[in-house]
């Protein structure tokens, strides 16, 4: 539908993939900006950008929370294999906390590998 995307992937190749498939790309136009502008197209234009940076605002701090607090900034595995299911454990973990985090559950995980027991106990903060 549409794509929130940084001024690096604003180019020539990417809007036109965009307009032959239908998606909207949100963000700055390409080229110089125009000398005299309209009071009001300005100040629409600019709520529709503020309104944009919000909405990739969020998504980016998703991002970065899974890269940060889930670990998938530093995915160390050398199979596909195991790179995929580093991947599959950090997004899991990353819904899983958010999910505690709405609902303000508490939490108790018992592993086992082999002959060893893993406990557990994950408690989130509660929302004011």
């Amino acid at each position: 539908d549409e794509v929130l995307a940084d001024k690096l992937y604003r180019n020539r190749e990417n809007i036109a993939f965009a307009k032959e498939h239908g998606i909207k790309i949100i963000g700055p136009k390409l080229g110089r900006k125009p000398k005299y502008i309209d009071q009001k197209e300005r100040r629409a234009a600019n709520a529709a950008a503020r309104d944009a940076e919000n909405r990739r605002g969020k998504i980016e701090r998703h991002f970065s929370f899974i890269k940060h607090k889930c670990g998938l900034g530093l995915v160390r595995a050398k199979t596909a294999a195991t790179i995929a299911v580093s991947i599959d454990l950090g997004i899991m973990v990353a819904n899983i906390e958010t999910v505690l985090r709405f609902f303000s559950w508490k939490l108790l995980l018992i592993i086992k590998t082999d002959a060893i027991y893993l406990k557990i106990s994950y408690q989130t903060n509660q929302i004011d």
